[in-house]
């Protein structure tokens, strides 16, 4: 009988698998290091837009490119060598593959037959390079372009931090708050440009002066405010007291409030130290001025209605129904004329004392007084 055939495994020991790991990625390392290998040399091409063809340049690492001769195009000028959108200085040293693109401006008939029509800018520079502002204040820059016959002389003003400080399209600068900003003008075009930085501080405050009503009465109240000096300097923080909140109090805002008649000495200070004074005094009324008339007129006292007894008065008899008695043989039961003319006079007479009571108002005092005298005569 056949004996089976038994199949043996490779056992390779541990340590020689490590180092055969281990140079498979060693020689990795190196291909890869081959195939990436920095190059010392760069190339430089042109894309000449349209114009005649430049062949590419190589330069060494950290070398300077020489400028080429210009590039010519049928009816256009030629501007430049741009890189990302600004101008390519040759000076600079090349650490990478560049591609320069040529700028071109057109030609018109016009401009070929009178230059003095169209002068195109050469230059363009601020009148300054840095300014320090505080917190809303303002500076005029200046752009100065070459040559003054320019043609065209339409500038863009940017910010690089709006937050900061902004800028006109005349170039007025305006601070906002604290920090820096650059603030860059360039022109239509984009061909030349130049900037300023700008920044923004603080101004401490120096002197304070407080203004507002001296004079207020009891319960009533008024706002006092504060200047500052120098005027650029931010008002910020200013602390208000009183130096006797029992006869007047003042709030964090400046309003006082009078409590009780006296003289206070209002205070405020700012954060900077600087402090200033200023005396309120508090009135019962406010003052009126004696040389002025009353014009107000003085409303009547009310009327008071003082009941009045009733005035007993004797009635008149009866006319007899009974025929007339003769002239000549008088009625005894009938008053003589001097007795009637007598009474009929106490009668008007107490009319007219009742007609004065209910047309004359009188105080009560004499009210009463008259009710006394009424009493005495019945």
């Amino acid at each position: 009988m056949e004996q089976p055939i038994i199949k043996k495994k490779l056992k390779i020991k541990k340590p020689i698998l490590i180092a055969i790991i281990v140079i498979i990625f060693i020689i990795i390392s190196i291909i890869l290091f081959l195939i990436f290998k920095p190059s010392s040399k760069y190339k430089i091409s042109f894309d000449v837009n349209g114009g005649k063809n430049l062949s590419p340049l190589t330069i060494t690492k950290n070398g300077k490119l020489e400028k080429p001769d210009d590039p010519t195009k049928e009816g256009y000028e030629f501007v430049g060598w741009y890189y990302k959108g600004k101008i390519f200085d040759f000076d600079t040293k090349v650490t990478h593959d560049l591609v320069l693109e040529a700028k071109w401006k057109k030609i018109d008939s016009e401009e070929e037959t009178s230059n003095e029509e169209n002068v195109p800018i050469t230059g363009l520079t601020l009148n300054t390079k840095a300014v320090t502002l505080s917190p809303y204040e303002s500076t005029q820059l200046k752009a100065n372009i070459e040559p003054l016959n320019a043609t065209s002389k339409d500038l863009e003003w940017t910010s690089s931090n709006e937050k900061v400080a902004i800028a006109d399209v005349t170039g007025k600068v305006k601070a906002l708050k604290e920090g820096t900003t650059t603030i860059t003008v360039k022109t239509k075009d984009g061909e030349f440009e130049d900037s300023c930085t700008i920044t923004v501080v603080k101004v401490k405050i120096t002197g304070l002066t407080i203004k507002g009503t001296s004079t207020i009465i009891v319960g009533g109240s008024t706002k006092l405010i504060v200047d500052v000096s120098p005027k650029n300097a931010v008002l910020d923080n200013i602390t208000w007291s009183s130096s006797n909140p029992s006869i007047a109090t003042i709030d964090s805002k400046g309003n006082v409030k009078g409590i009780k008649e006296g003289s206070v000495v209002i205070t405020a200070k700012s954060a900077s130290g600087a402090t200033a004074t200023y005396k309120v005094t508090v009135t019962s009324a406010v003052a009126t001025n004696p040389t002025t008339p009353n014009t107000t007129p003085t409303p009547p006292p009310p009327t008071t209605v003082t009941p009045t007894p009733p005035v007993t008065t004797n009635p008149e008899p009866p006319t007899p129904t009974d025929p007339e008695p003769d002239d000549s043989s008088p009625d005894p039961d009938t008053p003589d004329d001097e007795t009637q003319d007598n009474e009929t006079s106490n009668n008007d007479e107490t009319k007219d004392e009742d007609s004065e009571k209910e047309t004359d108002p009188k105080t009560p005092e004499e009210s009463e007084q008259q009710d006394n005298k009424n009493g005495e005569e019945n």
